[in-house]
């Protein structure tokens, strides 16, 4: 029962991401266990316009493990958009 509410919930989520209309930049890493590389390519699927970046060999937090190259691609797509 749990799993299926929770099923539910992603495919609910996933519907209203399709309503985004500004710029979204998705990021994820390729290793990431938390949020999956799946996950942000469906989200990059249903967000209309949306930039998909894949970290290699990167795990949950980029952001910590990598800050000068993470800034480097937010900041370069803010100025984009």
């Amino acid at each position: 029962a749990q799993h299926d509410q929770a099923e539910a919930l992603v495919v609910a989520a996933l519907e209203e991401v399709a309503e985004i209309g500004v710029p979204t930049l998705i990021t994820v890493g390729d290793t990431d266990i938390l949020t999956p590389p799946a996950h942000a390519r469906a989200l990059h699927e249903r967000v209309r316009g949306s930039v998909l970046h894949i970290w290699p060999e990167m795990g949950h937090a980029p952001f910590w493990e990598i800050p000068e190259a993470f800034n480097r691609l937010n900041r370069e797509f803010l100025e984009a958009h």
